[in-house]
């Protein structure tokens, strides 16, 4: 390394012939934004300056994780009010669409960040795409005047814009690697993952929170709509209006020269561009561990997008739950899962102490296997069967009714029909998956998930080695954003047609696909090597 570079330019001592213990000249150029560290020779400030940074992105990942959970819960419900038209398979693509925009977008984001050497403005940039979207799910019930597009095609469109501001993540997470060595990385992106987890329980809870504001709520007016399912989008604004300001004044970019690298390579630090040329110019790391380990991350993302998209149906049609009871109830139990999820995530920093990342991804999917076994329906008790009834010549009349061992619910005419809708061939057939079950499955779920998640990241991101991450942490994102744009059609579907069952053994296959591809290749699964 030349220590006249000048980017070295009035730090460290001039008699002393080893590295200063902290290198940085953000004022180098115009365009100079990068500060230096390495970690064996940091002084105590500089370590708190840098982690200032990293903590910045931890506020920014829990407060869009927030923005994202709060109008998950309540957008089936406020879908059938605002567009009668719609079902289940429709609701599978408006989930989905999320997904895809992302899918399509973190790795231009990932790649911008890399080219650039700047993670600051691509995080801004994603941050007003996501107000934009939050914008247009406001004002949902106004679309039904317009002449083109139904309000559920533009709930679609606005959930793609949000995820295509939800690329902000794979930038986050491309800087924490790159302003982190080996021995922090683990845990920063556990902590990463923990703040994700916490604003996944938090954002639920704020939507059950809202809830009393009930439908039509507090203003109703042409323009305007503050009710239970608008007003998780106004806070979302809110909310990222506070991302911007936290991260255009308290946001700064670091980059750790990790020992082994100063040690074993040759690196030019004397601008930007000759840096980052000069980590392009190491060798390559293990292609076939990084392609597997993005699989596994794909199926990780499938399983729970599978679960997050069957919830809220599969309640309203197993225990006969209200449109706002099963917002309300489902808001609190993925609260209080949230909860217990942050718990593992932090519990995981502790256990790669004592075990090795790939042994507990390994342990994480074994779990998510015993959840989905844990789903599966049994039993001779049966869903409630709404029948909608009116005696000629009066008004709101209802009639009982039942289908042999399955147990209906009677409803008037003037109310919505709960319970397994009559259009499912299979509520007839297959039996309830009950509510202990489903919080039992749900901690399982929880467990295996978090743990497979915080090490699928680790392993990744150390696979990758010291090089600008940005476009591969994009396109690890993007497997990710593909598999939540898939796992809600494909759960859509087989919930639609064949029910519970069916759906979960095809889920269970796709498990016991994950765990033979880490046991068959499970030596791959190691650090980057210089």
């Amino acid at each position: 390394m030349n220590e006249r570079s000048p980017l070295l330019k009035g730090y460290g001592s001039s008699d002393s012939p080893s590295l200063p213990k902290f290198i940085t000249n953000p004022n180098l150029n115009s365009k100079q934004r990068i500060r230096f560290a390495i970690p064996s020779q940091e002084t105590e400030e500089a370590n708190r300056d840098r982690f200032f940074s990293i903590k910045v992105c931890y506020v920014c990942m829990f407060l869009s994780a927030v923005s994202f959970t709060i109008t998950i819960s309540s957008m089936w419900p406020f879908l059938q009010i605002i567009d009668v038209t719609t079902d289940t398979l429709f609701f599978g693509w408006i989930v989905s669409s999320f997904s895809i925009g992302q899918l399509l977008s973190s790795p231009v984001f990932g790649f911008w960040a890399s080219r650039i050497t700047n993670h600051k403005i691509p995080i801004l940039a994603t941050m007003i795409i996501t107000v934009i979207g939050n914008l247009l799910y406001m004002y949902l019930q106004d679309y039904d005047d317009l002449k083109f597009g139904s309000p559920k095609i533009w709930m679609l469109v606005a959930r793609f814009i949000m995820g295509i501001g939800a690329s902000c993540a794979a930038v986050i997470r491309s800087y924490v690697s790159s302003a982190t060595n080996m021995e922090e990385r683990t845990a920063a992106l556990a902590n990463i993952s923990a703040c994700q987890g916490l604003g996944f329980i938090i954002g639920p809870v704020l939507q059950a929170a809202l809830v009393p504001i009930r439908y039509p709520g507090l203003i109703e007016m042409k323009g305007f709509h503050l009710n239970m399912y608008t007003s998780p989008a106004i806070l979302s604004v809110l909310i990222y209006l506070v991302l911007i300001l936290l991260i255009v004044f308290k946001f700064n970019e670091y980059v750790v020269l990790d020992n082994s690298i100063i040690q074993k390579t040759s690196l030019s630090i004397n601008t930007e561009e000759s840096f980052a040329e000069s980590l392009r110019n190491l060798p390559p790391p293990d292609h076939t561990a990084i392609v597997l380990a993005l699989i596994l991350f794909f199926i990780n993302c499938f399983i729970f997008s599978f679960f997050e998209t069957l919830s809220t149906p599969l309640t309203i049609d197993m225990y006969a739950w209200s449109k706002s009871e099963a917002t309300l109830y489902n808001g609190l139990i993925l609260g209080g899962f949230g909860v217990f999820a942050v718990f593992i995530v932090l519990s995981s920093k502790i256990l790669t102490k004592r075990f090795k990342e790939k042994s507990l991804m390994l342990f994480g999917y074994i779990l998510l296997l015993i959840s989905v076994v844990t789903f599966l329906p049994w039993g001779k008790t049966y869903p409630a069967i709404p029948i909608q009834t009116m005696e000629p010549g009066t008004k709101n009349a209802t009639t009982p009714s039942s289908f042999n061992s399955t147990t209906s619910t009677s409803v008037t005419t003037g109310q919505a029909p709960a319970g397994c809708p009559l259009e499912y061939d299979w509520c007839f057939n297959t039996p309830i998956v009950r509510f202990f079950q489903f919080l039992l499955g749900f901690a399982f779920l929880v467990t295996g998930y978090s743990i497979a998640n915080v090490m699928s990241f680790a392993i990744y991101s150390k696979l990758l080695g010291p090089k600008p991450q940005g476009l591969m942490m994009g396109i690890l994102t993007s497997c990710g954003s593909l598999s939540r744009a898939i796992g809600p059609i494909v759960v859509s579907y087989l919930y639609g047609l064949y029910g519970p069952r069916v759906a979960f053994v095809s889920l269970s296959g796709v498990v016991v696909l994950a765990i033979l591809i880490i046991l068959l290749t499970y030596k791959r699964y190691e650090p980057y090597k210089y």
